[in-house]
């Protein structure tokens, strides 16, 4: 048989098996899926929200503030809801690091007249003075430092911002008289970071006796409550406000980063040098003046001295903002 002739045979063979299967449905292939109808591209993966640094060691470039340089008068409440009054020296810079400046027991606010606006450095602008001032003279015995000639200058791009305030029973602040509690300075912590112009992440806190307790004691309240206290400066502590100096800076010392506190006492002053020297383990720096029993406010004099070279307690201040600054 010829190919083409056996070719025609095989197709005839195969249409009459075909037809030999009656009504039979030949099966079909399903068609492939269709796409689905939601066309909205999938979730995208959750960026993390930045989390902005809490300490910034300097502002370049200086943003100018809009705030006169005269002080503000703040009011506000501590844990007991009395009200306490405090004055606010703005910076002349925008979200500038603050110093919350705290009396001793002798004293009210005023005792930082003449500081305040020595670190706030916008005398240029001519501030009005904080209420009061003139009423303390240079006869008292902690104010022989009321005199400008011999503060450390300031170089003119350095401007702080400054808060003093009165502790419960002082000043213009309501309470029982020595009602000084470290809730007084949590609470003018909590406010300060609040305030126009202050950069919260940096904020520092100074005092003298009782206050040298404050600064401390409130940080380590005002950090245990979230915020940020970069360190405390003490003239003359002595666990007044009833919270123990060198459990307080241990606990300080603990937080990363560790809370920086410098202490200042003088060497015939047992009780103050004592407790400085209680915390030793744990300060950033220590300085006992020697020959002298001045406590608290009376530290802060030029003929005061420590160190090689010779630095006063303000000189050694500014030192110590530096430091914790990072400038």
């Amino acid at each position: 048989m010829k190919p083409a002739s056996f070719v025609l045979v095989v197709v005839s063979l195969a249409l009459m098996l075909t037809g030999c299967r009656g009504g039979e449905t030949p099966t079909t292939v399903a068609p492939p899926p269709s796409p689905p109808t939601n066309t909205s591209p999938p979730p995208a993966t959750p960026t993390p929200t930045p989390v902005p640094p809490t300490f910034t060691p300097t502002l370049s470039p200086l943003s100018p503030s809009n705030l006169p340089a005269d002080p503000q008068r703040v009011e506000f409440q501590n844990a007991d809801g009395l009200t306490l009054v405090g004055y606010y020296y703005p910076s002349r810079y925008a979200h500038a690091p603050v110093i919350v400046l705290m009396h001793w027991a002798r004293g009210d606010k005023r005792d930082w007249c003449k500081i305040a606006p020595w670190l706030q450095n916008r005398s240029d602008e001519s501030p009005a003075e904080m209420p009061g001032c003139s009423q303390v003279t240079a006869a008292a015995a902690y104010a022989r430092w009321w005199d400008d000639s011999w503060f450390p200058p300031l170089p003119d791009e350095t401007s702080y911002a400054v808060f003093a305030f009165d502790f419960a029973g002082a000043g213009e602040s309501e309470g029982p008289q020595y009602g000084a509690t470290p809730q007084d300075v949590l609470a003018a912590l909590q406010t300060v970071a609040t305030l126009e112009g202050v950069d919260a992440s940096r904020i520092l806190a100074a005092g003298a006796s009782f206050g040298a307790d404050g600064g401390p004691d409130g940080c380590l309240l005002y950090q245990q409550a979230g915020g940020k206290c970069l360190g405390a400066f003490s003239w003359s502590p002595g666990s007044f406000l009833g919270m123990r100096y060198a459990s307080v800076i241990a606990d300080l010392t603990a937080f990363e980063p560790p809370v920086l506190v410098w202490c200042l006492a003088a060497e015939n002053e047992a009780h103050d040098r004592s407790t400085c020297e209680s915390a030793s383990d744990h300060l950033a720096r220590t300085f006992v003046f020697a020959g002298t029993d001045a406590h608290g406010m009376d530290l802060i004099t030029p003929e005061l001295t420590v160190g090689e070279p010779a630095k006063n307690s303000l000189e050694l201040f500014l030192d110590f903002l530096a430091e914790t600054l990072g400038e």
